[in-house]
């Protein structure tokens, strides 16, 4: 093995440090997020597993968000791939508008 335990270390945290910034957020948020919502998808309110929630930025980044708790929910990945650039609000109306008619 090269490297003495310290210097493993340091590296280790170098890519955990890295990592976090690469995604914008600590790791520990989709879970909190997702607990605070009760594992439930902020829009279409079906409840998710791990491998399905997906953390979205309510004001998307390309319209001005930032990637800061207050700006993200916890969705699955069907709802987060169909919101797309929308907002939040926008995209609530376009669910309104796809729900049947009862």
């Amino acid at each position: 093995m090269k490297g003495t335990a310290a210097d493993r270390s340091a590296k280790i945290a170098r890519r955990r440090y890295k990592s976090i910034r690469k995604q914008g957020y600590p790791k520990r948020w989709p879970d909190e997020i997702a607990t605070e919502q009760r594992w439930k998808c902020f829009y279409c309110k079906q409840p998710m597993t791990r491998s399905q929630r997906t953390l979205d930025h309510r004001l998307p980044v390309s319209r001005g968000g930032k990637t800061q708790r207050k700006n993200l929910v916890a969705a699955c990945s069907f709802c987060n791939q169909r919101k797309g650039s929308l907002t939040d609000a926008e995209f609530a109306l376009y669910l309104q508008q796809k729900e049947p008619l009862k």
